[in-house]
């Protein structure tokens, strides 16, 4: 199995971004709305369901040009805390591999949050780090 170069899902941004790069997979909150983009190199067919929100539905994604596997879209109306899964050809809406929260649970559609947004799944939670030996 051959999985894609990591350094090309990252991107320089303005010196204003917290962190100075941004994960171009996932849920990309901006001013027209939310880009979705997945990589899904055996997929026919690729649709990004919102389960509630202004944006609800159905949105098929197209295959992004010169990129090899990667779907997308940008979606109007989708707000931070709206959940979405990804449908697969036709089937249920999966979780998102590159959400960033996941406030039920990695088997669950997940929540699209901006980074620094409040509102619900801002961070995800989970079980403390265990002890370190000392």
């Amino acid at each position: 199995m051959t999985l894609p170069p990591v350094m090309g899902l990252l991107e320089p941004q303005a010196e204003t971004t917290r962190g100075g790069w941004q994960l171009r997979r996932g849920a990309l909150l901006g001013a027209e709305g939310v880009t979705f983009s997945v990589w899904a190199p055996r997929a026919r067919e690729m649709v990004v369901h919102v389960e509630g929100g202004a944006a609800a539905g159905d949105h098929p994604l197209t295959r992004a040009d010169g990129e090899r596997g990667v779907w997308s879209a940008l979606v109007p109306g989708v707000a931070g805390g709206d959940r979405y899964g990804f449908r697969i050809d036709g089937k249920a809406p999966l979780p998102e591999p590159a959400s960033r929260s996941q406030p039920d649970g990695p088997a669950t559609a997940r929540a699209e949050v901006a980074p620094g947004a409040s509102g619900p799944g801002r961070a995800l939670s989970g079980r403390p780090a265990p002890a370190q030996p000392s």
